[in-house]
């Protein structure tokens, strides 16, 4: 995709780099989506998640959403310490 993006700019065809961010954002929501059949920590042998796994996915969910939220390091610690008292409920 690079070589092919360097031989447009070169020709003078195209100088965006915006096909390119298009198929690596694509391919990695692929592959982060296609990989976890094989996460046998969270899912069974047919793919149902295990009993007790949606807490395992909880402190990652809460991270992911706390970075694309922007939120202050403060902020951040109180989220922290209300998922941790609700798990040890």
């Amino acid at each position: 995709m690079l070589i092919l993006l360097g031989i447009l700019n070169a020709l003078k065809i195209w100088s965006g780099m915006t096909p390119f961010l298009v198929v690596i954002v694509v391919s990695t929501i692929y592959l982060l989506l296609r990989a976890q059949k094989y996460d046998h920590n969270l899912f069974d042998e047919k793919g149902k998640l295990k009993k007790g796994a949606g807490k395992q996915l909880m402190v990652p969910a809460i991270i992911g959403i706390t970075i694309l939220n922007g939120a202050s390091e403060e902020e951040t610690r109180e989220i922290f310490e209300a998922v941790e008292r609700r798990m040890h409920r």
